[in-house]
């Protein structure tokens, strides 16, 4: 952004996607969690908890890196995510 001439930024909004602050950050990742909860076992992908976290953690705060992911799970006939899992595969 410093590379662009001041005559050209002038004519845009910057905009801020950081969070607002530790909780908002927090409650987004819970949401994701519950989301990623709801696709995996709607796959009949079976799950622990620690392994969930791990998986979200891995892609935060970008949702459509998490569901690729679920996605190769799938296609790659994964049936259980474990930390296993997690070690065997590089998304």
């Amino acid at each position: 952004i410093n590379k662009i001439p001041e005559s050209i930024l002038s004519r845009f909004y910057e905009i801020n996607f950081d969070f607002a602050s530790k909780e908002e950050e927090q409650e987004i990742f819970e949401q994701q969690k519950k989301r990623a909860k709801i696709v995996l076992s709607k796959l009949n992908i079976s799950f622990e908890e620690e392994s969930l976290d791990s998986l979200v953690k891995r892609s935060f705060p970008d949702m459509r890196r998490l569901f690729n992911t679920i996605q190769t799970l799938q296609i790659s006939n994964v049936k259980e995510l474990n930390q296993q899992t997690l070690l065997n595969n590089t998304w």
